[in-house]
């Protein structure tokens, strides 16, 4: 304490407030920038998959909200937004809370919300195949993890509190009572599914609303102080005031020899809070009901060790195409399996054919077709024959005239 006594507290301090400036004006206009600074953060590690952080950023943000009623619409978009994909986040979570009532699922609440963008969201179209995905998800999560009652009390509520349409529903409780895990329809529209369209509007979001008056001002700052040769401060009170000029000098920064920015590109509206506060009223809306950021259980969800932040569907059925895929890897593994066979040479000593294989051949032939080797296998007992075994046999019997050309 003693090398700091004589340096003065109040020389630290740029004198830049003006006599008619409130303080809680000033403090209002920052807090602005920080509620941008943490939306633009969290929607970042929510594209990139980074929950950890992602946490960091909600906590941070709920602090800053927390007692404030009086925040702009935009802000309180902003912050609803955030909700929002919190609960997007913990989605396939069912012991993870958001609301008072425990029988309602993150993705229910997460409905709830999104509800309420259905008058600002602009591509429509996308609005609604996110709805439909939170419908079908909140009943698939509770059927995937075997909930089979829950998901059926869930798509009950659904429609009765979240107007889920009715054919939708019957869908829905069809599949559940079948436990359908893998249905084209639960598929179709995936818990991963959703999470990308939900990537995509953020894009959309970030496009209208940058919100990065903070990123772009500490970009400056890093940009400066790496490029710029800065002496190194032995004394403590030196370092001091360098970090007071910063301070007096904000907006104002080396960006090369020579050269000096003056001022910093704000174009977003609400991006620069205060720069119209003396000239006019900004509209301004309570908060309201007042929407929990994260859940109620004390610690932050962090995934396991080596695992994706959203996890995935399990393996769905083979379609017409994968089969036809994996049809072909058996022919080419089959060939490679053949010409390795030929190179060992005599190491390998070939298996003279049976009665019975040759009588499996003929009739797998005629049930499927020449050329199904793949399938005949599959149905015939073959023992250790592959596909190309079988296509060199039927050659020699077409030869010997066993079978007709």
């Amino acid at each position: 304490m003693e090398r700091y006594s004589s340096v003065d507290s109040k020389a630290l301090i740029p004198n830049v407030m003006h006599n008619s400036v409130d303080f809680s004006d000033i403090q209002a206009v920052v807090d602005g920038w920080m509620i941008d600074f943490f939306f633009i953060s969290a929607c970042r590690f929510f594209k990139e998959d980074t929950a950890e952080e992602f946490n960091k950023s909600m906590r941070s943000l709920e602090v800053i909200v927390q007692g404030r009623e009086n925040l702009k619409l935009v802000q309180v978009k902003k912050v609803q937004l955030c909700g929002f994909l919190s609960r997007v986040i913990n989605g396939k979570r069912l012991d993870v809370q958001f609301e008072n009532d425990k029988q309602i699922t993150p993705l229910m609440s997460a409905l709830s919300i999104w509800k309420s963008f259905s008058d600002s969201v602009a591509d429509k179209a996308l609005y609604g195949t996110i709805q439909s995905m939170l419908f079908i998800q909140s009943a698939g999560v509770c059927l995937e993890q075997g909930y089979y009652d829950r998901a059926l009390a869930v798509l009950e509520r659904m429609v009765e509190d979240y107007q889920m349409p009715e054919e939708l529903k019957m869908k829905l409780c069809a599949i559940v009572k079948r436990k359908d895990t893998y249905h084209q329809c639960l598929v179709q529209f995936s818990f991963a599914r959703l999470v990308e369209s939900v990537k995509y509007f953020l894009e959309s979001v970030l496009q209208v609303h940058p919100s990065d008056f903070l990123l772009k001002t500490a970009s400056k700052v890093v940009w400066a102080c790496q490029g710029a040769e800065v002496e190194e401060y032995t004394e403590d009170k030196n370092a001091l005031r360098l970090a007071a000029q910063y301070g007096e000098d904000s907006g104002k920064y080396a960006v090369g020899e020579g050269r000096t920015e003056t001022s910093v590109n704000t174009a977003d509206e609400d991006q620069n809070h205060g720069a119209s506060e003396s000239s006019a009223v900004a509209r301004r809306q309570p908060l309201g009901h007042k929407r929990r950021l994260l859940p109620k259980h004390a610690s932050p969800w962090r995934p396991e060790p080596g695992r994706k932040l959203y996890g995935g569907i399990k393996r769905r059925p083979r379609s017409s195409d994968d089969l036809t895929s994996r049809f072909f890897n058996l022919r080419n593994k089959d060939r490679n399996v053949l010409e390795s066979t030929e190179n060992e040479g005599s190491r390998r000593k070939k298996v003279k054919w049976t009665y019975e294989e040759d009588r499996n051949l003929k009739a797998g032939v005629s049930r499927h077709g020449e050329g199904s080797w793949s399938k005949i296998l599959l149905e015939f007992d073959f023992s250790d024959r592959t596909g190309v075994m079988l296509k060199d046999r039927w050659r020699t019997l077409k030869k010997q005239g066993e079978v007709g050309s």
